[in-house]
């Protein structure tokens, strides 16, 4: 084991030189842990010394009166344990009530856990991805804006396109009307020459005679 980095460490109550409590605060977070594991792991009811975490004594109040149920649990074969001001049983977790002065049931650990883990906010990366999604909408909704525009502009071009081809259409019939009128015309100066031709031919004959 490597060394143990306490910050300080003074004693509790009258200055005894038999048995004086002895409260030390530990830099490193594992090292408790550690230490404390070992002393339940090694120290027995008939060491010379204990080794226990120190709690307030509201905290020492509630765990005094759990003591009593730990006994009973592990006396009938039951997995039992003290954590913090909690008594652990089989997975169900108990606690001393200060209004009705009894241990009550509060839950299951695995519940505890559980709801400890829901509590747990997830990352931020759904803000990135709401964004990305917003984006993405904007883009895709400016593509369908650009899109009509553009079909708009077809339809117009087409439009202007087929009103260009049916003033073709009517300028080609005024053209037509106009060919045809001079046509007319054509045809009734040449029957106006034909008739006064043959009128003329027909005087002649009758003026030999």
């Amino acid at each position: 084991m490597h060394d143990v980095e306490i910050e300080r460490a003074h004693r509790v109550g009258s200055q005894r030189l038999d048995n004086c409590p002895i409260i030390a605060k530990f830099s490193r977070y594992k090292d408790r842990e550690t230490i404390l594991k070992t002393a339940r792991q090694t120290l027995t009811a008939q060491s010379q010394f204990s080794v226990r975490e120190d709690f307030t004594e509201r905290v020492q109040l509630h765990r005094r009166q759990l003591s009593h149920k730990l006994v009973t649990a592990r006396n009938e074969g039951k997995f039992a344990s003290l954590r913090f001001d909690k008594l652990v049983i089989d997975g169900d977790v108990y606690k001393f009530n200060e209004v009705t002065q009894s241990v009550e049931r509060i839950g299951n650990s695995r519940v505890h856990s559980a709801d400890r883990h829901q509590q747990i906010p997830p990352p931020n990366n759904s803000r990135r991805i709401r964004g990305v999604r917003q984006y993405g909408q904007s883009r895709n909704a400016d593509r369908q804006q650009c899109g009509q525009h553009e079909s708009g502009r077809v339809d117009r071009n087409i439009s202007r396109d087929h009103g260009a081809e049916g003033n073709n259409r009517q300028s080609g019939q005024h053209e037509s009307g106009r060919v045809d009128s001079n046509i007319s015309r054509d045809h009734g100066a040449d029957g106006d020459s034909q008739s006064e031709t043959d009128f003329l031919l027909e005087g002649d004959a009758t003026g030999v005679d």
